[in-house]
């Protein structure tokens, strides 16, 4: 009979250990996600509290690019701060946090994009194109216009999670009407002072989790102004503008305390979608109190539609701001749903202005075009 060799204790739970650190050694270890950036035709740096500045570019190509990375090469190596430091040219890592603090961008650049959250984006350069995705800026300042402004997020507002983000550009910038286009985000606060606007459309997103314990679908709320519950119960929202052609909600709300556009407004456009069986948006105006609480104004107004309602007050002619509002002006129709609807407000005109309303009763909107009136 062979016999089997007796393996002592200590020799047994030595081997064992040193095969589990090889097995340690040569396996490699899941790398946590985050971001990595890529830029072209351009350079930027990093501050310690993980903030970007470009400060230099060449070429129409130049771009800034943030993406969202499920895993980070194991390869990398990060600073205290979390940014990587022997990624190659070109390319940066960093690692996900709450947000990026800051995005300043000094030199002509023709694309910004990102997938990380950033609180402020500050451009002083011409800037083509920005384009944000999945995520939000909380704060947008130019000092001249964009060829294109897209933002796309997706916050649980069934969570009370909302993607708000507030936009001020300053300066006059020779180039084409500015569109702006946003999908799951709050328009909150907006300033296009110096330059016209082509459209402004917002949409209240529906989008898909793979979190286990919460609902599969849910909404990502969108719409212009006090959208949010606590701005709707109490906050002052203000949007103004040098011209636009066109404003328009999907499953969304226009609902500002103050809107004033020095030109004239052809369109306000507000429709209603169903996300999981409800009905969303489609409301122009604001009401608190049992009273409309928006009060919009401009040169002459085109079409005022709202699929729910009509709520707000409206001042047709602004002579040169909101403070100083006569009846100069004109407004061609404000409509609702005709059986359904509700227009409730009232509309200041010029004295020979018919307004056509759908429906042709209105009881609770009423129409002022007598200037001696206030």
């Amino acid at each position: 009979m062979k016999k089997i060799p007796v393996v002592s204790p200590v020799l047994f739970w030595a081997c064992f250990f040193l095969f589990g650190l090889t097995l340690c050694q040569t396996t490699p270890v899941a790398a946590a996600g985050g971001y990595r950036i890529h830029y072209r035709h351009c350079s930027i740096e990093t501050a310690t509290n993980r903030s970007i500045s470009v400060v230099s570019s060449t070429g129409r190509h130049s771009s800034v690019k943030i993406q969202h990375v499920r895993r980070i090469p194991a390869w990398v190596v990060f600073n205290g701060a979390g940014v990587s430091m022997n990624a190659p040219g070109g390319t940066l890592y960093m690692t996900e946090s709450a947000s990026i603090p800051m995005v300043s961008i000094y030199p002509n650049l023709n694309t910004f994009y990102t997938e990380a959250p950033v609180d402020y984006l500050g451009c002083s350069g011409l800037v083509e194109h920005v384009i944000v995705n999945r995520t939000f800026i909380g704060v947008i300042e130019s000092s001249s216009a964009f060829r294109s402004l897209k933002l796309m997020a997706q916050e649980n507002s069934a969570l009370s999670e909302y993607a708000v983000t507030l936009v001020a550009i300053y300066g006059v910038t020779p180039r084409p009407p500015m569109p702006i286009q946003t999908s799951g985000v709050i328009l909150e606060r907006l300033a296009v002072l110096n330059t016209p606007l082509s459209y402004v459309k917002v949409a209240t997103k529906k989008c898909r989790t793979r979190e286990p314990l919460l609902d599969k679908t849910f909404a990502s709320l969108g719409g212009m102004g006090s959208v949010t519950p606590a701005e709707q119960a109490s906050g002052t929202t203000i949007i103004q503008m040098a011209g636009i052609e066109k404003i328009q909600a999907l499953g969304a709300n226009i609902a500002p305390t103050q809107f004033f556009c020095s030109s004239t407004v052809p369109s306000i456009r507000a429709t209603a979608v169903r996300i999981k069986g409800q009905s969303v948006g489609g409301t122009v105006g604001l009401i608190r109190g049992f009273l409309p609480a928006s009060e919009f104004g401009a040169s002459n107004f085109g079409t005022i539609y709202g699929q729910v309602g009509v709520c707000a007050v409206f001042w047709a002619g602004p002579a040169s701001g909101p403070a100083s509002l006569f009846h100069q002006g004109t407004i061609q129709e404000i409509a609702t749903h005709p059986r359904k609807g509700l227009l409730f407000g009232t509309a200041h005109v010029k004295p020979t202005n018919e307004i056509r309303f759908v429906p042709k009763g209105h009881p609770l909107f009423t129409v002022c075009d007598d200037p001696g009136a206030h």
